[in-house]
């Protein structure tokens, strides 16, 4: 049996917003679907600069 390869951060994100645009959602849902997600990575990467402090 292989191993899986651990998802990335930026892989996850990208894959949540792949099957979001691919639903039957009006316009504003997707924008929020996609805002949400660039808080997410914002957020990540201000963690992951500051642990590299």
């Amino acid at each position: 049996m292989s191993e899986e390869k651990q998802m990335s951060t930026t892989e996850a994100v990208n894959l949540l917003v792949n099957a979001a645009r691919q639903l039957k959602l009006t316009f504003q849902e997707h924008q929020t679907i996609e805002q949400a997600a660039q808080i997410v990575v914002s957020e990540l990467n201000n963690k992951s600069s500051e642990t590299e402090e």
